[in-house]
C-alpha cells in the first residue's frame, strides 16, 4: 500500500517534474490531481503532499463571494485532501 499521496494541482498548472519524481523512486505513493477527490476519499496514508499554484492558495485565503460552479467545487472538496494524512500534511506552493 502506498504510504505517500502526491496531490498536484494541476487545473492551475502545477505537475512534478521528471526530476522532482525520480526523487521519490522506491517511495511506495499515489499520485493524483488535486482535483480529482473520487480517487483518493476514504483512503488513509501517513503523509500527504500537496503541490498547489500560489495563486490558488492566496484566494482560498482571502475568500471570495459569487464563486461559478467550477470554482466552488474546486474549493469545496479541499478538506478531503488536507484529512487523509495520519502524520504529516505538506502544502508545497508552487
Amino acid at each position: 500500500m502506498p504510504c505517500l499521496l502526491l496531490l498536484e494541482d494541476r487545473d492551475h498548472g502545477v505537475q512534478l517534474t521528471k526530476g522532482a519524481r525520480a526523487g521519490l523512486r522506491g517511495i511506495a505513493r499515489q499520485t493524483n490531481k488535486l482535483q480529482n477527490v473520487d480517487a483518493y476519499r476514504g483512503l488513509d496514508f501517513q503523509a500527504t503532499w500537496i503541490f498547489m499554484s500560489k495563486d490558488f492558495y492566496d484566494r482560498i485565503q482571502e475568500g471570495k463571494a459569487g464563486l461559478g460552479t467550477a470554482e466552488w467545487e474546486s474549493l469545496r472538496d479541499l478538506h478531503v485532501a488536507f484529512t487523509r494524512a495520519k502524520d504529516e500534511t505538506l502544502l508545497f506552493l508552487v
